[in-house]
């Protein structure tokens, strides 16, 4: 998964002309981060958090309102003994889905919050 996601090269069909193309390049770029969360969740559960929080603190800053990427992203930092950082993570990303959307987090992310502070993470 790792290899085929370092072959992508920025946004799909860039130059490419026809009403579909928004769509289609929406439609790709949704996959590409399906196979990002997956590659991240895999490398999460095999316990390489470090690694995993560095990619992902860029990931939610350009994703901000994706709470899987948000929820790995706390695990991760969690799993490398930043539960502080974790939980300002979470806080964050609630004051936008309130602010942007009016709506609480969903039982992912909340579920990360609660693994967070009851400190069930293995480093």
């Amino acid at each position: 998964m790792r290899a085929g996601l370092g072959l992508w090269r920025g946004r799909a069909l860039t130059g490419a002309v026809g009403a579909f193309v928004p769509a289609a390049a929406s439609a790709l770029e949704e996959q590409r981060l399906a196979a990002v969360e997956a590659l991240n969740g895999a490398e999460l559960a095999l316990g390489r958090h470090g690694p995993v929080a560095e990619r992902l603190r860029v990931l939610v800053n350009e994703h901000p309102l994706r709470e899987r990427l948000a929820a790995h992203l706390m695990l991760a930092l969690a799993g490398s003994g930043r539960q502080v950082e974790a939980l300002k993570v979470y806080q964050r990303v609630r004051e936008r889905l309130l602010h942007q959307l009016g709506m609480e987090p969903g039982a992912e992310l909340a579920e990360a919050q609660l693994r967070v502070l009851r400190q069930t993470i293995r480093h």
